[in-house]
């Protein structure tokens, strides 16, 4: 299964926010509201774990999100793991769409919804179950790490906010940001090595790029002060400073030990950073301005241009960013410039639903930054032409 999201839900956050107001002032045990409270035979004779060990960091791919989580990790309470990921398919099973499998998942989507409609309060319950099932898999974790907390790093979080904190009402959640267009540069590196048509290619890149900032900062404004919201710069500049201030946002006792995760080591997994976390065990601002010298071309100064352009000065500065600054290190393009560049909305347009104008330009923008491999692969293909063409004069295909 993989996930296909296209936009952001559309989600009432006001609602959401009042929601997640009254769920975290109730004591644990007690029902979240009057309609979804338990039969007296279903009501838990013990406390009921509604997150209250959990930690969730909300971000962006290419966020530094790794090395937060390491830092935060590196605390005797906490456990990590590369990326979890294990609330993303159950959150999705209730929408009608997102996900692609083989078999079948927006049927499936509809089956289990009629279903949980025979069930009186059916969708509480599927959450009630999804977190038995969640706490079940982290408490084992915890027991056979010997930890008290757990902190889930899933970048991917943020399009399942609304049934996180419906799920887990009294999680502690984490929100780091970055530089956006050192994101971008990030993710042109890492991502889709260089080739900046895959960033629309990718339906959860195309989310990450298009919807991703968005949701997290109207996630972040729905539970106020209550969850506390970093700057990656921030991060490397003061690391000292800015854990103590997660610390007492999320109700852990700051540690000296959290300054290096050097003595941790990195967590296993096969989702873990591999560009720069292997190379420290601290937090470093190596890394602060290299953005600054990968938009080298043309081409990249539109993405840049178009991405800064589509979040827009209220979001970038909501954020803790100024737009001004981003702006004119974004540069301004020439005509000659623009003519043989690619637009960010086309770019960013899923490839079934580009104009045929649209494919055109992409293809000559994509020629006129890498003539070379175009030529090459123009002629390969003009060789595999011709071969074939030999082979059936031959008759021997």
């Amino acid at each position: 299964m993989w996930y296909a999201v296209e936009r952001a839900s559309m989600i009432d956050w006001p609602a959401l926010a009042r929601r997640c107001r009254f769920a975290s002032s109730n004591q644990a045990g007690q029902p979240m509201s009057e309609s979804h409270a338990l039969e007296p035979s279903q009501q838990p004779a013990m406390h009921q774990d509604l997150g209250e060990r959990l930690i969730f960091l909300i971000s962006l791919p290419r966020s530094g999100s790794t090395l937060l989580q390491h830092l935060i990790g590196s605390h005797a309470e906490v456990g990590i793991t590369a990326e979890p990921w294990i609330l993303l398919p159950a959150a999705y099973a209730l929408r009608p769409t997102g996900v692609t499998s083989t078999y079948g998942a927006d049927i499936a989507s509809i089956a289990i919804n009629d279903f949980l409609r025979q069930i009186p309060d059916g969708e509480q319950e599927y959450c009630i179950a999804v977190r038995k099932m969640a706490l079940h898999l982290y408490d084992a974790h915890m027991r056979q790490h010997d930890k008290q907390r757990f902190l889930d790093k899933t970048s991917r979080y943020y399009m399942i906010f609304p049934e996180l904190v419906r799920i887990f009402p009294n999680a502690k959640f984490i929100f780091l940001y970055r530089n956006p267009l050192a994101m971008l540069s990030s993710f042109l590196e890492v991502m889709v090595q260089q080739d900046w048509r895959k960033l629309g290619e990718n339906p959860g890149i195309r989310c990450d790029l298009k919807t991703g900032l968005a949701t997290m900062a109207q996630a972040a404004e729905s539970l106020g002060d209550t969850a506390p919201s970093v700057r990656y710069e921030d991060l490397v500049a003061d690391p000292e400073a800015t854990l103590r201030q997660i610390c007492d946002k999320i109700e852990l006792d700051f540690e000296s030990r959290m300054l290096t995760y050097g003595d941790s080591g990195v967590s296993p997994g096969k989702l873990v950073d591999p560009k720069s976390i292997h190379k420290h065990s601290e937090a470093v601002p190596d890394y602060l301005d290299n953005w600054r010298s990968s938009f080298d071309n043309p081409q990249k100064r539109e993405l840049a241009r178009g991405f800064l352009e589509q979040l827009g000065r209220p979001l970038v500065e909501q954020i803790g960013y100024s737009y001004d600054e981003l702006a004119v290190a974004a540069g301004r393009g020439g005509f000659f410039a623009n003519l043989a560049s690619a637009k960010w909305a086309s770019i960013m347009t899923p490839p079934e639903e580009r104009r045929f104008l649209d494919k055109l330009r992409l293809g000559w923008a994509y020629a006129a930054q890498h003539p070379a491999e175009t030529l090459r692969t123009a002629v390969a293909k003009c060789l595999a032409y011709v071969r074939s063409g030999i082979r059936r004069a031959l008759g021997m295909g």
